[in-house]
């Protein structure tokens, strides 16, 4: 990758977490990053790990439980108006 100030290249990694864009990806996150996340046991690598994430699968996820939550419109867990997380 060319040099590019940090917040050019963190510009670009939300464009790819916003819209999964695969070349994006590997434009912008290395083949030697690894990615520790809860739904994976074991830590993810690469361009691939970050689109296996995003694309929610492959990973192992713990059984559910029997939490009930009311859901409310304001809630911070909610995405942004615009549907985007970022």
């Amino acid at each position: 990758m060319p040099s590019q100030s940090t917040e050019s290249v963190m510009n670009r990694f939300v464009e790819f977490i916003n819209t999964g864009d695969e070349d994006l990806a590997r434009e912008v996150i290395s083949p030697d990053a690894v990615s520790h996340t809860p739904s994976h046991p074991e830590p993810l690598r690469g361009p691939d790990g970050y689109l296996a994430v995003r694309r929610g699968g492959g990973g192992q996820r713990p059984a559910p439980t029997a939490v009930r939550l009311p859901w409310n419109a304001g809630s911070p867990w909610s995405p942004c108006p615009n549907g985007r997380w970022i």
